[in-house]
């Protein structure tokens, strides 16, 4: 019985020293800012479909949305110069800089609007997307 009461609490402190070890870090989700790639299509919630021609930096090149919601009334926005930057604008009405990895603001200049028969033109667009 001894055998088996030395062997027991052996068993039991490799049980408890394999609990405590230390892990290798899991693969978290790529920032949403870092999904944004030329030549990509990346899609985000709310049926939004992201595409840009050129990325340099937060600077944005033919850039392309297409919105596509549930009730299933497509709208298609493009802009030909744009910029990028994680997180929500404060224009928004959300706090700047709250550092939410899977919000990404697009400012689009110029930005043309074809949503079913109807076309508009606006100066300045700000989408927020997230994933």
């Amino acid at each position: 019985m001894k055998k088996y009461i030395s062997l027991i609490i052996l068993a039991s402190f490799a049980i408890v020293l394999a609990g405590c070890s230390k892990h290798s870090p899991t693969a978290s989700a790529p920032r949403a800012i870092d999904l944004v790639q030329a030549g990509k299509d990346i899609q985000f919630s709310g049926g939004y479909v992201l595409h840009v021609a050129k990325r340099e930096g937060n600077s944005l090149e033919g850039i392309h949305v297409l919105v596509t919601p549930s009730d299933g009334q497509t709208k298609e926005i493009t802009a030909d110069t744009g910029t990028i930057k994680s997180g929500v604008d404060i224009k928004s009405g959300v706090v700047d800089g709250n550092n939410f990895e899977n919000q990404i603001t697009i400012t689009l200049h110029n930005a043309k609007i074809l949503s079913g028969i109807t076309n508009s033109t606006s100066a300045l667009v700000e989408i927020v997307l997230h994933n």
